[in-house]
């Protein structure tokens, strides 16, 4: 998808990490505006994702929201991704999302919650 055509499509944002182009749906003007600036908002998940994650290895990504991190993930990192969102509206739009923007190789999405625990148990 190239820049003009994401200006002509009222519920596309571009997000805020320069390493790649990734696009968001929105579905205002006011998410636009936030969604635009996730990276901006979380530098520290941004640069764990540019120096720890390499091409190839698995991410699993608890609570993936509408699928930021997990597209950052999957474009720039070249990972592969378990993103886990329960959330309907959230799920739909990281769907959403990782089809806008070619991932769906990459990026598994799962509509269910996912606890981490710790695999000692107390005895």
């Amino acid at each position: 998808m190239d820049d003009e055509q994401v200006a002509r499509g009222t519920d596309v944002v571009r997000l805020d990490f320069p390493d790649c182009d990734i696009w968001i749906r929105a579905s205002s003007p006011a998410e636009k505006n936030w969604r635009a600036r996730s990276c901006a908002k979380e530098p520290w998940t941004v640069e764990w994702l540019r120096g720890a994650v390499r091409p190839g290895e698995v991410l699993y990504d608890v609570g993936a929201n509408v699928g930021t991190y997990a597209l950052v993930a999957a474009k720039h990192a070249q990972a592969r991704v378990v993103a886990f969102e329960p959330g309907y509206a959230n799920f739909a739009r990281l769907c959403d999302n990782i089809r806008l923007n070619g991932c769906q190789h990459a990026i598994v999405p799962v509509p269910l919650p996912a606890r981490v625990t710790n695999s000692r148990r107390s005895r």
